[in-house]
């Protein structure tokens, strides 16, 4: 769950990485639309960084899980726990989470980011204008002091990155609670020192 967890923040940050290039090369994007480029083949451009990162991360970290970190694993359970003698073995239930999952999972969070992006007009493109939402008339209200109604203001125009704001604290919270509740669990059982 937390391998889960933390794939889905980096392939948020790598979407957010996309999304802001696109935003940049806004002009040179509607420039190769409106020369004939299709969709597809723009998504395809900027899909493929995200997904070949991710896919070659996941083969050198199962050479190197197999080869050299086995024996530091091994012996980090060797030193913790009475085991059977060890031999390695080749988990297809393994090799899908830490391989096949995460190269699915940056796949489709970048690709529905991604398609999103590229729904605009090549016209929109070279105006740069990608906002989706038009402004709307202001909010009425209440009468308050200046401040407050313009605290208030700001908050409701930020609200979207509020929300990012208090996912992103929630994640970090859970992989805490985690990290906190496995340390607690090897100090009740004795296996490390407490200092």
């Amino acid at each position: 769950m937390l391998l889960d967890i933390l794939i889905v923040i980096i392939a948020f940050i790598f979407a957010v990485t996309i999304s802001n290039t696109i935003a940049n090369e806004s002009s040179a994007i509607g420039t190769l639309r409106a020369s004939g480029y299709t969709k597809g083949e723009l998504i395809r451009h900027y899909l493929s960084m995200p997904v070949i990162v991710t896919f070659l991360a996941a083969v050198v970290g199962n050479i190197l899980g197999y080869t050299v970190f086995k024996d530091v694993v091994v012996g980090m359970y060797y030193n913790s726990y009475s085991l059977p003698t060890y031999h390695t073995i080749w988990n297809p239930g393994a090799f899908i989470k830490t391989t096949l999952a995460p190269v699915i999972i940056m796949l489709v969070v970048n690709l529905i980011v991604i398609i999103r992006m590229m729904q605009h007009t090549p016209l929109q493109f070279l105006r740069h204008d990608l906002k989706k939402t038009k402004r709307k008339k202001a909010m009425r209200l209440p009468r308050w002091s200046f401040m407050s109604r313009f605290r208030l203001r700001i908050m409701f125009q930020n609200i979207a990155n509020y929300l990012i704001l208090f996912v992103g604290i929630f994640f970090i919270m859970v992989m805490l609670a985690m990290a906190v509740a496995c340390r607690i669990h090897l100090i009740i059982t004795r296996k490390i020192p407490t200092v």
